[in-house]
């Protein structure tokens, strides 16, 4: 008599409440799902002006094309190595390197020209190669310009004292 547990109120009560608590958690959409949604979808445009960028700025094709066939937001890379002013002294290919290493190109960006714009004579590559390392671009940018016109500390030194100190677990989390 399999129907017979059903018969009581108290089953019927446990079984209705059950299956719409079920139906409810089956209906509400994964974290996921809605991720996918949150991010612009990158079209054949995308990746056509990066590449075209990327060569303008002296890249050479197949570098370009790999740039930019492995990037997740290809203008963001190109737009990266764009933002990165280091005229002749940086090598585009070494912009490029460090663009497509890191999560967020354009934050590593804003933490080069924020610490270049702040001492014009710091050493670029050491700026660039030390904003890439940062897991916080932005937070690290503002530590090095902060600590350098707070005190007597070289741009390189304060450079070598905000990777050391910015980057730990415990901020990283906050």
């Amino acid at each position: 008599m399999p129907h017979s547990a059903l018969r009581s109120p108290l089953a019927r009560v446990s079984a209705l409440v059950l299956t719409t608590a079920g139906l409810l958690v089956l209906g509400l959409p994964t974290s996921s799902a809605l991720a996918s949604y949150r991010y612009r979808r990158v079209r054949t445009s995308d990746y056509e002006e990066c590449t075209a960028d990327l060569i303008g700025r002296g890249a050479a094709e197949a570098v370009a094309a790999t740039a930019c066939a492995s990037a997740f937001h290809p203008r963001e890379v190109s737009r990266c190595v764009a933002g990165i002013g280091g005229g002749e002294t940086l090598v585009v290919s070494d912009v490029l390197g460090a663009c497509r290493s890191v999560r967020r190109p354009e934050d590593l960006a804003q933490c080069f020209n924020q610490i270049v714009g702040d001492d014009e004579t710091a050493n670029l590559s050491s700026v660039l190669s030390h904003c890439r390392r940062s897991l916080l671009p932005n937070e690290f940018a503002n530590c090095v310009v902060g600590i350098k016109n707070g005190s007597t500390l070289t741009t390189d030194r304060a450079l070598a004292t905000c990777i050391d100190a910015v980057d730990t677990p415990g901020r990283v989390v906050q």
